[in-house]
């Protein structure tokens, strides 16, 4: 369990690395990797729900755009 500084850190990391173009993202998250672990996965989990959601989302939008 998380503390709440710590959760405060992650959310604050997890909104500046959406800040991060896509290309950059991982170099910004892999400078957290020896100094917060525990930081760093919670945060890769929150970054890979994040991506997957957006996919999920934005499908069907696409089907409706071609009238499906």
């Amino acid at each position: 369990m998380h503390s709440d500084e710590t959760w405060h850190r992650i959310e604050t990391l997890f909104a500046q690395a959406l800040q991060q173009p896509q290309e950059t993202r991982p170099s910004f998250v892999a400078e957290l990797s020896s100094q917060e672990p525990e930081v760093l996965q919670e945060l890769l989990r929150m970054l890979d729900a994040h991506q997957r959601m957006g996919v999920f989302l934005e499908a069907p939008l696409r089907m409706i755009r071609r009238g499906r």
